[in-house]
């Protein structure tokens, strides 16, 4: 059987405010490492357990087991030993793992057991008219972002500009 996520694993820690990672009786905590980047001489990430993502940073000491490649971007880890820290300035948590062990490799892609509810599965493809004025522009459904086609443009010097200005005036004569 291939390793997974400890289902519910990062709503747990951070439901529980007194969560300590060095006890002996605490659940097995399995997570995706996800969008590995490197910060300085250490690599931050998303912990993600299927169902939620929190923001996560290694300590320097595993900077060698990531360069190493047994953590990879996309692989499972085992936290053994973590602290759940406040972001400055904001109401969210982030973890600091200074202990952790590879669990599996990169697997193929984003672990989620999100899936669609039967209502939106259900939900008929709204059809595009020929004729729509927003025909041509690109919609992004999921955040609500409408992209318009570029409009062309002619570059005119500052000379042209002027004299189009001075032809579309009304005669000296009709102004008195």
């Amino acid at each position: 059987m291939q390793p997974s996520v400890t289902p519910d694993a990062i709503s747990a820690v951070l439901s529980n405010p007194s969560f300590d990672s060095s006890s002996s009786d605490r659940p097995e905590i399995v997570v995706q490492v996800v969008d590995l980047k490197p910060i300085g001489n250490r690599y931050s990430f998303m912990a993600n357990d299927g169902k939620m993502k929190v923001k996560a940073m290694f300590t320097a000491s595993l900077t060698p087991e990531i360069i190493s490649g047994n953590i990879q971007n996309l692989g499972l880890i085992r936290l053994q030993d973590f602290i759940v820290n406040d972001m400055s300035g904001k109401s969210k948590k982030y973890f600091l793992v200074t202990k952790c062990e590879a669990v599996a490799s990169a697997l193929d892609s984003e672990i989620n057991f999100e899936s669609k509810s039967e209502e939106e599965a259900s939900e008929p493809k709204k059809q595009k008219l020929d004729h729509s004025p927003v025909n041509d522009a690109k919609t992004n459904a999921s955040t609500g972002i409408t992209l318009k086609p570029k409009q062309e443009f002619v570059a005119k010097s500052a000379s042209q500009i002027i004299s189009e200005q001075r032809g579309n005036a009304a005669p000296a004569a009709r102004t008195a």
